[in-house]
């Protein structure tokens, strides 16, 4: 899922300015909870309170991330009416 928002990006670099928080946020958090559970898990170390918490919030995360890639694309969306919009008011005026 963080791929196709970062495809997204890499498609249409303006989206960089709206996604740099969630990316910041989220794809940093995701990073620290994601390793943390690996060492834990990797020592045998989890309960299954910590595992069902790990499987929420992965589920939570994955959510966020559909949302996210939504708000890119609705804003490309925009971008293009807009666009059309403007390209309509010039034809008029020709």
């Amino acid at each position: 899922k963080a791929r196709g928002i970062l495809t997204l990006i890499e498609e249409d670099p303006k989206d960089l300015a709206r996604a740099r928080k969630f990316l910041k946020v989220y794809l940093d958090g995701t990073a620290r909870v994601a390793e943390s559970y690996a060492k834990t898990h990797g020592r045998n170390a989890t309960t299954e309170v910590l595992d069902t918490n790990f499987q929420e919030v992965l589920d939570s995360i994955e959510t966020t991330f559909d949302e996210q890639h939504k708000k890119l694309l609705q804003n490309d969306q925009f971008d293009l009416d807009v666009k059309i919009e403007v390209l309509k008011t010039q034809l008029k005026h020709i």
